[in-house]
């Protein structure tokens, strides 16, 4: 009986394409739009200078509490076109986002700070921090607020100096205590941060707008299992890796 009740709910929703109400979403919209939440930005982002923890709190000195309404940009979208982004930038101020987690810059699929296939990952791409720059300073000047992921999808190389990299992926848990990986991470970490962009006139170190950023994502020794066997096991291949771990853990 239950399940002819859920049929009849279900095929009640199913009715002719021709009777469906049209819900788009256009790039521009007018900007006397009704479903337009850029009042509740405060722009520009970063003008209260750096975020603070009050009380389990984002604060802001003299403001008060801060909330965010937060959104995605993975890989490529942190890099487009440099007329394309002012429009990005419009459509999520539109829909009341204030806060953008920019995920992926260095992963390895689309245009990211790391050419496809480049040979090593310690070289930033041509002409990419000019076109982030300018998604920074359009989003900024909207009242949008930054997240920097540090490491999401860099896939080291024997060329950066990792012993046995093609057999470690992503490499996210080597990251925690492989010397040489996280050398390459600081390197990373400060050419991005000390980057003066030249439409913000800061660094990304110096830049309120950038209310935080994590070191990497998504990874901890117990990801998929106990704690060592779990890392201990997918390091089987590449022996110089396993060889670094052990010692890292026998001292700790």
């Amino acid at each position: 009986m239950k399940l002819w009740s859920l049929a009849l709910v279900f095929a009640s929703f199913a009715v002719n394409g021709d009777d469906w109400v049209p819900f788009h979403l256009p790039w521009d919209a007018p900007s006397d739009a009704l479903a337009d939440a850029r009042f509740l930005l405060d722009p520009p982002a970063g003008k209260h200078g750096f975020i603070q923890e009050h009380d389990g709190h984002f604060w802001f000195p003299g403001v008060g509490q801060k909330r965010f309404w937060a959104v995605n940009l993975s890989g490529e979208a942190n890099f487009p076109p440099l007329e394309v982004a002012p429009r990005v930038a419009d459509r999520l101020a539109k829909f009341g986002f204030n806060l953008v987690r920019m995920h992926g810059l260095d992963a390895p699929w689309g245009n990211t700070f790391f050419r496809w296939h480049a040979p090593d990952t310690q070289h930033f791409e041509p002409g990419q921090f000019e076109k982030f720059d300018n998604l920074v300073a359009e989003l900024e000047r909207r009242g949008i607020y930054l997240n920097l992921d540090l490491h999401v999808g860099r896939k080291f190389t024997a060329a950066d100096g990792v012993a046995q990299a093609q057999w470690l992926g992503y490499g996210k848990y080597c990251v925690i205590f492989d010397p040489r990986m996280i050398e390459l991470q600081q390197d990373y970490a400060r050419q991005l941060l000390t980057h003066r962009n030249p439409r913000t006139a800061r660094t990304y170190a110096e830049d309120p707008a950038v209310v935080s950023s994590s070191c990497r994502t998504r990874i901890h020794f117990s990801w998929r299992g106990p704690p060592v066997s779990c890392v201990a096991g997918r390091l089987r291949r590449p022996r110089p890796t396993a060889a670094t771990f052990r010692r890292t853990m026998s001292r700790s």
